[in-house]
């Protein structure tokens, strides 16, 4: 599992390539980068169960999808480089991408315009 991310020049377009299969450091949520992590997933899964974020722009609806217990069944597919890197509304954006081709050919494409990256917020299109 990885992800790929490539951006333009101008920093107005950006491509992340999420690739399942086997990782080279799973993550497990042990140590202190990782414990953090998990904080903050809690932290978006908590906001997004109390209906805080209905109806904003590129934030995943409230699901059953996401129970503790399918986040930890995802994060263990995912390394640790992954998980700690990721804010966590793409994680779970992605993890919902992730089930929605599952058992299919394993292929999703989802663009987010407006997406908030180094000194282009708002400008750029964010490709997963």
């Amino acid at each position: 599992r990885r992800v790929l991310g490539f951006r333009s020049a101008d920093d107005r377009l950006c491509l992340d390539i999420l690739e399942t299969g086997s990782a080279d450091a799973p993550f497990s949520g042990e140590d202190v980068e990782q414990k953090a992590a998990l904080v903050a997933l809690e932290g978006y899964a908590a906001r997004l169960r109390a209906g805080e974020l209905v109806g904003q722009s590129n934030h995943v609806p409230p699901s059953a999808i996401l129970s503790d217990g399918e986040v930890a069944k995802f994060l263990r597919r995912c390394s640790t480089t992954y998980v700690c890197q990721h804010e966590p509304r793409l994680l779970y954006k992605q993890m919902l991408l992730t089930q929605s081709v599952a058992g299919t050919e394993d292929v999703a494409v989802e663009f987010e315009d407006g997406y908030e990256y180094g000194s282009h917020n708002g400008a750029a299109t964010l490709i997963t």
